[in-house]
């Protein structure tokens, strides 16, 4: 098991000693060259690829390290969609380290593997709730998600306008649609 990231402090989250840890990005061909070519069953990422600057690179390393046969299997923030919006409108406007983005779809993930052996052999659009006991806990959550420095107040009113949430059981679902894909190494 390999696990890839720029956030020292991500990787320390990793406890089980069997994991390699890379500290680097998913573009950058100096980390990834730690990982023999053809040696990978399995590539996953979740909710990480748009801040991957140079998404092509990735996608190279991707089908370098995957053998034959392999997959890679990931969600992310789908373009045109609420939560795009909602990044795109709120998120890189309050985070206080800024979020600077590139969305996928099905159009542009085809894009990205074109001349490589990786074959596109599912894609999927799902609404994703994510479930809180209030508003308050949903907004703090969210605030420590995105490093906002704003009133959770702000917060809710910016989730009702552009992502959207419903009271259900006693419980707050918050609306987070993703775009789930899959590749196949040729």
């Amino acid at each position: 098991i390999v696990a890839v990231d720029p956030s020292f402090i991500m990787l320390g989250q990793v406890s089980d000693s069997r994991v390699r840890r890379i500290l680097g990005s998913a573009d950058s061909p100096e980390a990834l060259d730690q990982v023999v070519g053809g040696s990978v069953d399995v590539v996953t990422s979740f909710g990480g690829i748009h801040h991957v600057r140079d998404q092509l690179t990735m996608m190279r390393e991707v089908a370098r390290m995957l053998r034959p046969g392999g997959q890679f299997t990931a969600a992310d923030v789908c373009a045109g969609t609420s939560l795009a919006r909602h990044f795109d409108e709120v998120v890189a406007h309050k985070c206080l380290t800024g979020h600077a983005a590139n969305w996928l779809c099905e159009e542009r993930l085809r894009s990205l593997v074109m001349g490589l052996p990786l074959l596109l052999d599912r894609t999927e659009l799902v609404h994703l709730n994510w479930m809180f006991n209030s508003e308050t806990e949903m907004a703090l959550f969210l605030k420590g998600l995105h490093a906002y420095d704003c009133p959770e107040s702000e917060i809710i009113v910016d989730l009702q306008q552009t992502l959207g949430y419903r009271e259900e059981g006693g419980q707050i679902l918050l609306d987070w649609p993703m775009i789930f894909f899959r590749f196949l190494r040729e």
